[in-house]
């Protein structure tokens, strides 16, 4: 069946995890080693050209207009990829967490979704399979995902504002708006 399909294709492409490493290692020793192991996969795919960070250009124009808003002193704490690095916050089962815009000494982020790579629940089902890349994930578990990311930055002190693509899209000015007033910056 399809069903049984996609499971298997699962396993087939599930070659190195946190699961195999904790069970091979231990919990503290193979989270340690899993960890590790992810930081420089992505590097190496990054400097090999092979990986483009993910964000979008779009993401990133609306960033720098939030920039603009800073005063000149306090926009070395603002991060966001292309002006410096995204924010990465450790999570418990190992790996990183990545968020698009973060302004360290308010403790504030903004993650700008992709409406299909987050399958966006206006435009999804639940059961559906958005992901152009994770053809394997249902819009349900792209949810859960993204709702434990928020929770770990949520654990960590910061406030999350969640900006979707098609709602930047459709209006600019009002989604700029809406962003600096929860960055508490004046338009």
């Amino acid at each position: 069946s399809e069903e049984d399909a996609k499971i298997k294709l699962k396993e087939r492409q599930t070659t190195f995890t946190l699961e195999k490493c904790i069970q091979k290692y231990g919990d503290e020793k193979g989270i340690e080693i899993f960890t590790k192991r992810q930081k420089k996969w992505q590097k190496s795919l990054i400097e090999n050209g092979n990986l483009v960070q993910g964000y979008s250009k779009i993401s990133q124009n609306l960033f720098y207009s939030i920039l603009e808003y800073y005063c000149i002193d306090n926009k070395k704490y603002i991060y966001f990829a292309t002006k410096n690095e995204e924010l990465k916050l450790n999570k418990k089962e190992g790996g990183v967490w990545i968020y698009d815009f973060a302004d360290l000494p308010n403790k504030k982020i903004i993650e700008y979704n992709g409406d299909q790579y987050h399958a966006n629940p206006e435009m999804f089902e639940s059961y559906e399979y958005p992901h152009p890349f994770r053809k394997n994930k249902t819009s349900q578990e792209i949810w859960e995902k993204d709702k434990r990311k928020i929770e770990v930055a949520k654990e960590n002190g910061f406030e999350v504002l969640t900006i979707w693509d098609s709602e930047y899209r459709n209006d600019k000015n009002e989604t700029l708006k809406k962003c600096l007033e929860f960055l508490d910056l004046k338009k």
